[in-house]
């Protein structure tokens, strides 16, 4: 089937619609709504006109016939199972894994201690503990950048 048979008098029956919405709008006295439907109006042709409408047209065409092809095919139904048994697997997998605790988040917070510590007495304004005393978690302090601008802010008197 050629596409232009379908695509045509859908762009027709479409700029219809846009032209009696808009004629509804006018009555009712609303300018700025008659030229939004006046250009949503002509969309549809310059879609055709460029081809991007035929585009789309095809798109629909392949869903379609994917879908048909998954309904009637067993060769799809197998390769669907598969995948959907390999998502399980993974959900699985992360379940399992937080349930049993992953040792790598740890070493990242001992990580994260350590760089606290060296950075406590390198900034300028900083508490002997290394906290700057905004009430904020340790993470915040991870970054000596983040400190020494935290710090500034804090001699200017900004919270």
């Amino acid at each position: 089937m050629n596409p232009d048979t379908v695509l045509l008098p859908i762009c027709v029956a479409i700029a219809l619609i846009g032209v009696v919405l808009t004629g509804l709008a006018w009555r009712r006295g609303n300018k700025g709504r008659v030229l939004q439907g006046a250009a949503l109006a002509v969309v549809p042709f310059g879609l055709y006109l460029t081809g991007l409408l035929s585009l789309l047209w095809d798109g629909v065409v392949a869903v379609t016939q994917w879908a048909v092809r998954l309904v009637f095919s067993p060769t799809v139904w197998i390769g669907t199972s598969i995948i959907g048994f390999s998502v399980v697997l993974f959900v699985v997998g992360a379940l399992l894994r937080k349930a049993a605790g992953d040792t790598k988040p740890v070493k990242s917070k001992s990580k994260k201690a350590v760089t606290q510590d060296k950075s406590g007495g390198k900034n300028p304004g900083s508490k002997g503990s290394g906290s700057t005393g905004s009430g904020r978690s340790g993470g915040a302090e991870v970054d000596p950048e983040m400190a020494e601008i935290e710090a500034l802010l804090k001699s200017r008197g900004i919270e």
